[in-house]
Protein backbone atom coordinates (compact mmCIF):
# COMPACT_ATOMS: atom_id res chain seq x y z
CA UNK A 1 0.00 0.00 0.00
CA UNK A 2 1.40 3.42 -0.95
CA UNK A 3 0.99 6.72 -0.27
CA UNK A 4 -1.25 7.73 -3.21
CA UNK A 5 -4.13 5.67 -1.16
CA UNK A 6 -5.09 8.20 1.50
CA UNK A 7 -2.73 11.61 0.06
CA UNK A 8 -4.64 14.69 -0.17
CA UNK A 9 -4.09 15.91 -3.29
CA UNK A 10 -5.95 19.25 -2.57
CA UNK A 11 -3.62 20.08 0.14
CA UNK A 12 -2.99 23.44 0.83
CA UNK A 13 0.61 25.27 0.49
CA UNK A 14 2.34 28.81 0.69
CA UNK A 15 4.69 30.55 -1.40
CA UNK A 16 8.30 31.29 0.01
CA UNK A 17 7.26 35.07 -0.31
CA UNK A 18 4.13 35.19 1.84
CA UNK A 19 4.36 37.06 5.19
CA UNK A 20 4.44 35.12 8.16
CA UNK A 21 1.21 36.92 9.29
CA UNK A 22 -0.39 34.93 6.04
CA UNK A 23 1.00 31.73 7.02
CA UNK A 24 -0.29 32.28 10.80
CA UNK A 25 -4.29 32.71 9.24
CA UNK A 26 -3.49 29.90 6.37
CA UNK A 27 -2.28 27.74 9.65
CA UNK A 28 -5.60 28.43 11.26
CA UNK A 29 -7.47 28.42 8.81
CA UNK A 30 -6.64 24.57 7.66
CA UNK A 31 -6.27 23.34 10.93
CA UNK A 32 -2.60 22.83 10.11
CA UNK A 33 0.90 22.65 12.07
CA UNK A 34 2.49 23.24 9.42
CA UNK A 35 2.10 23.43 5.18
CA UNK A 36 4.12 23.23 2.60
CA UNK A 37 5.77 25.60 1.03
CA UNK A 38 5.95 25.82 -3.28
CA UNK A 39 7.93 27.84 -5.54
CA UNK A 40 6.13 29.58 -8.76
CA UNK A 41 6.34 26.51 -10.67
CA UNK A 42 4.64 24.24 -7.81
CA UNK A 43 8.14 22.84 -6.43
CA UNK A 44 8.37 21.52 -2.73
CA UNK A 45 10.94 24.10 -1.25
CA UNK A 46 10.56 22.81 2.54
CA UNK A 47 7.83 22.89 5.18
CA UNK A 48 6.20 26.02 7.86
CA UNK A 49 4.30 26.06 10.14
CA UNK A 50 3.67 26.72 14.14
CA UNK A 51 7.47 25.21 15.08
CA UNK A 52 9.12 28.34 13.29
CA UNK A 53 6.46 30.70 14.55
CA UNK A 54 7.06 29.62 18.37
CA UNK A 55 11.12 29.62 17.65
CA UNK A 56 10.50 33.23 17.22
CA UNK A 57 8.22 33.56 20.44
CA UNK A 58 10.51 31.79 22.50
CA UNK A 59 13.67 33.32 24.00
CA UNK A 60 16.57 32.28 22.07
CA UNK A 61 18.59 31.11 25.10
CA UNK A 62 16.06 27.50 24.97
CA UNK A 63 16.00 26.97 21.33
CA UNK A 64 19.64 26.59 20.35
CA UNK A 65 21.44 23.43 20.60
CA UNK A 66 21.83 22.41 24.69
CA UNK A 67 19.83 25.72 25.37
CA UNK A 68 18.54 25.74 28.62
CA UNK A 69 15.52 24.15 29.38
CA UNK A 70 14.20 26.17 32.08
CA UNK A 71 11.61 28.92 31.54
CA UNK A 72 10.71 29.91 34.86
CA UNK A 73 12.90 33.29 35.65
CA UNK A 74 10.60 34.07 32.18
CA UNK A 75 7.51 36.13 33.09
CA UNK A 76 6.59 37.32 29.46
CA UNK A 77 2.66 37.99 29.49
CA UNK A 78 0.32 37.62 27.10
CA UNK A 79 0.48 40.84 25.63
CA UNK A 80 4.13 40.67 25.41
CA UNK A 81 3.87 37.46 23.08
CA UNK A 82 1.32 39.06 21.06
CA UNK A 83 3.67 42.16 20.67
CA UNK A 84 6.51 40.04 19.96
CA UNK A 85 4.35 38.29 17.07
CA UNK A 86 3.09 41.09 15.51
CA UNK A 87 6.80 43.12 15.23
CA UNK A 88 7.32 39.75 12.82
CA UNK A 89 4.36 39.50 11.23
CA UNK A 90 5.28 41.02 8.21
CA UNK A 91 8.62 39.17 7.25
CA UNK A 92 9.17 36.89 4.63
CA UNK A 93 8.89 32.82 5.13
CA UNK A 94 11.00 31.83 2.89
CA UNK A 95 14.02 32.48 5.17
CA UNK A 96 12.70 29.95 7.98
CA UNK A 97 11.50 26.97 5.80
CA UNK A 98 12.17 23.96 7.37
CA UNK A 99 14.16 22.15 4.72
CA UNK A 100 15.40 18.96 7.04
CA UNK A 101 10.87 18.03 7.23
CA UNK A 102 10.42 14.68 5.96
CA UNK A 103 8.81 14.39 2.51
CA UNK A 104 7.89 11.07 0.64
CA UNK A 105 7.29 10.17 -2.57
CA UNK A 106 3.65 9.06 -4.10
CA UNK A 107 4.66 5.09 -4.63
CA UNK A 108 6.55 5.18 -1.47
CA UNK A 109 4.92 2.68 1.58
CA UNK A 110 2.18 4.40 3.89
CA UNK A 111 4.16 2.60 6.85
CA UNK A 112 6.89 4.61 6.32
CA UNK A 113 4.86 8.06 6.59
CA UNK A 114 3.23 6.67 9.00
CA UNK A 115 6.65 5.85 11.34
CA UNK A 116 7.88 9.75 10.23
CA UNK A 117 4.55 10.59 12.04
CA UNK A 118 4.97 8.73 14.74
CA UNK A 119 8.62 10.12 15.57
CA UNK A 120 7.02 13.33 15.73
CA UNK A 121 6.20 15.15 11.72
CA UNK A 122 3.48 16.90 11.87
CA UNK A 123 2.22 16.94 8.00
CA UNK A 124 4.37 14.53 4.92
CA UNK A 125 3.75 16.39 2.14
CA UNK A 126 4.12 13.98 -1.01
CA UNK A 127 6.43 14.85 -3.57
CA UNK A 128 7.41 13.63 -6.95
CA UNK A 129 10.75 12.07 -7.17
CA UNK A 130 11.25 13.60 -10.46
CA UNK A 131 10.75 17.05 -11.39
CA UNK A 132 10.11 17.71 -7.28
CA UNK A 133 6.39 19.03 -7.65
CA UNK A 134 4.23 18.74 -4.88
CA UNK A 135 1.15 16.31 -5.12
CA UNK A 136 -0.14 16.80 -1.79
CA UNK A 137 0.13 15.80 2.06
CA UNK A 138 -0.40 12.98 4.06
CA UNK A 139 -1.55 14.39 7.96
CA UNK A 140 -2.77 12.78 11.06
CA UNK A 141 -6.28 13.77 9.36
CA UNK A 142 -5.92 11.85 6.75
CA UNK A 143 -4.61 8.08 8.35
CA UNK A 144 -7.52 8.65 11.21
CA UNK A 145 -9.91 9.04 8.09
CA UNK A 146 -8.81 6.31 6.57
CA UNK A 147 -8.60 4.05 9.20
CA UNK A 148 -12.25 4.81 10.81
CA UNK A 149 -13.73 5.06 7.11
CA UNK A 150 -14.63 9.14 7.74
CA UNK A 151 -14.41 12.68 6.41
CA UNK A 152 -10.83 14.64 7.08
CA UNK A 153 -11.51 17.81 8.31
CA UNK A 154 -10.50 20.65 5.75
Amino acid sequence: MTNRVIMNRETPSLRPEARIGEALDSLYRHRSYSLPVVDEEGRYLGMYGVRQILARLLPKAVIIEDGLDELGYVTDTLEQLRERLHSFRGERIGDALDHEAPAAGGDAPLLETLLHLYHGATDIPIVDPGDGALQGAITPWEILAALTERTAPE
